[in-house]
């Protein structure tokens, strides 16, 4: 059976050159979500597999927001179970739409719903492997996927992909940081379709998590804040993933939310899984790298064209320089373009060459894949 990094190195998403979604006004998109409170998005006819496609990121969706509220139970609101569900569908409706329509917005070649497809696809490969792996580097045992806290951290991953890139602006300092706050509006919603009283939590608690004991100080009554606290973490977990991308490193995160239901190692290689997966692109075989790079050039087409290959060269020259193929070192002193050993093995060699290639061409004034 193959193995871990030969599944990475073989799949579509290593050789993938396509970031069109073929999504466009027009046509409502409950056909394809199967909701009929749905606005309208169309799948054009030139990409047939779009409407599985999106059908399959509807489904994701879903199942992460369910998961994402497996630990709450029944709020004190006076809403019946049926009026909670539906608040709770309608809400969930809405901001998966949103999603859709951010990802689709003018401007964008490669930061598109395909980025998110060739994500999950990376971390369908490697996040239950890298998590077993951590388990038995830090506790010398084997882990239960199905165990509570892996599957919350599991849900913090995905909602990072989903909403890491939500807004993007190549003219922009702050994506990173307007995409968390796009997270943060999502995630007081979540919490308030729950029980209006996590919504007032959230307003008091939220923005101070990081600076705060996570287990005291809410507003809520002590009852309702033990079916808080472990979705409000992983709230706060998710935000501190999407900022995490703007660095593409570790070592920012607070982690001041981590305890026993959380532990610091587990969390840290979920982030680092997520991050591999959001830099991927850099290790896709020549031909896509190439591709890649010339929907990044589209992206910053607002950018004279001299300019964009003398700034770009040195950004990843910069980048470039502090690897080495050779350096092959577990040392966390040590450089490396991926964090988690399973991308490591299968993509770093290809993402050094990548990025030294497209450093070269560029000092010539030439874009890769530009035609």
């Amino acid at each position: 059976m193959p193995n871990v990094k030969d599944e990475i190195k073989n799949s579509w998403m290593a050789a993938n050159i396509s970031f069109k979604f073929s999504l466009s006004a027009g046509t409502d998109i409950s056909e394809y979500t199967q909701n009929n409170n749905a606005t309208t998005i169309s799948i054009t006819k030139d990409d047939g597999d779009a409407k599985d496609r999106l059908r399959k990121m509807h489904q994701r969706w879903n199942a992460v927001v369910e998961k994402t509220t497996m630990a709450m139970s029944p709020g004190s609101r006076s809403d019946s179970s049926q009026q909670r569900q539906l608040h709770f569908e309608r809400m969930s409706q809405k901001w998966f739409e949103r999603i859709i329509q951010m990802h689709t917005e003018k401007g964008r070649h490669y930061h598109t719903l395909c980025h998110l497809e060739e994500m999950f696809g990376f971390l369908d490969l490697t996040l239950n492997h890298e998590i077993q792996s951590a388990c038995r580097m830090a506790y010398n045992n084997a882990v239960d996927l199905n165990e509570d806290g892996i599957v919350q951290l599991g849900t913090v991953v995905d909602l990072s992909v989903f909403f890491h890139d939500c807004v993007y602006d190549a003219k922009s300092g702050s994506n990173e940081e307007d995409s968390a706050i796009m997270f943060q509006k999502f995630a007081k919603e979540l919490l308030w379709t729950i029980d209006h009283d996590f919504d007032y939590a959230f307003d008091n608690d939220y923005k101070t998590a990081t600076t705060t004991d996570c287990n005291g100080g809410s507003t809520l009554a002590a009852s309702n804040w033990g079916r808080c606290r472990m979705v409000w973490k992983g709230c706060n977990f998710v935000n501190d993933f999407i900022l995490a991308t703007k660095s593409h490193s570790c070592k920012d995160i607070p982690m001041n939310c981590v305890d026993t239901y959380y532990p610091r190692e587990l969390v840290l290689r979920h982030l680092e899984v997520f991050l591999d997966a959001d830099m991927a692109v850099l290790g896709k075989r020549p031909e896509a790298y190439d591709h890649y790079a010339s929907l990044i050039r589209q992206e910053y087409g607002h950018v004279e064209h001299d300019d964009y290959c003398s700034k770009r060269a040195d950004i990843l020259e910069s980048f470039a320089s502090s690897v080495t193929p050779e350096n092959t070192s577990d040392d966390n002193d040590e450089k490396h373009v991926y964090l988690t050993q399973s991308m490591r093995g299968a993509l770093e060699e290809m993402a050094i060459a990548n990025l030294k290639r497209e450093v070269s061409i560029l000092r010539k004034g030439i874009i890769p894949g530009e035609n």
